[in-house]
């Protein structure tokens, strides 16, 4: 799992060790891919589920599926001072 400050650029790896011929990459923020080893950029603040499918069509349509989480956090913070006196 993953947490920063947006806008978060992430290089994803596919660590596949199964031969595949298609891969599906959901990024959880309404985007995909099919690129081996894609880069992401999260601009928004949220939570987002991220999945990876490995297909090999070969074996019947074998099909794996691997998950992450990614959070995103608003890089501004806000802060309240109180300041107490003895006098």
């Amino acid at each position: 799992d993953t947490f920063a400050c947006i806008p978060l650029d992430v290089n994803y790896s596919n660590l596949t060790n199964i031969p595949v011929d298609t891969l599906f990459w959901d990024f959880g923020d309404g985007t995909t891919s099919s690129l081996l080893n894609p880069a992401h950029t999260y601009a928004n603040v949220g939570n987002y589920q991220v999945q990876l499918v490995a297909i090999d069509s070969n074996s019947c349509n074998v099909s794996d599926t691997a998950s992450a989480l990614v959070l995103t956090l608003n890089d501004r913070v806000a802060a309240a001072i109180q300041i107490d006196t003895l006098f």
